[in-house]
């Protein structure tokens, strides 16, 4: 028994629907890389100007990094289709 959903008299398959949320999901989430992404090169530039300046690296600056590179990976491999399981905050379980 397949489920058919009815607007304006016309059906709408529910794949057709999931599709589409999927495509709003890609959206987002490559609106979510782009700042991700200048956050990790700012961390780049200040660690790098740490090494420099003190001979030492921020360690704090470093974990940060290190997660944001993790979620980035999420997300791309997402969106890629490597992995089916949607990043935080479109996951299902928390």
């Amino acid at each position: 028994m397949q489920l058919r959903l009815t607007a304006n008299n016309r059906t709408m398959n529910p794949k057709l629907i999931n599709d589409s949320l999927k495509r709003v999901f890609f959206l987002l989430l490559i609106i979510i890389l782009s700042p991700i992404s200048t956050v990790i090169m700012v961390i780049s530039l200040i660690q790098i100007a740490s090494e420099m300046i003190s001979g030492k690296k921020i360690e704090g600056l470093m974990i940060i990094s290190k997660y944001l590179i993790k979620y980035y990976a999420q997300i791309a491999n997402y969106i890629t289709g490597i992995e089916r399981k949607p990043p935080f905050p479109f996951s299902r379980s928390i």
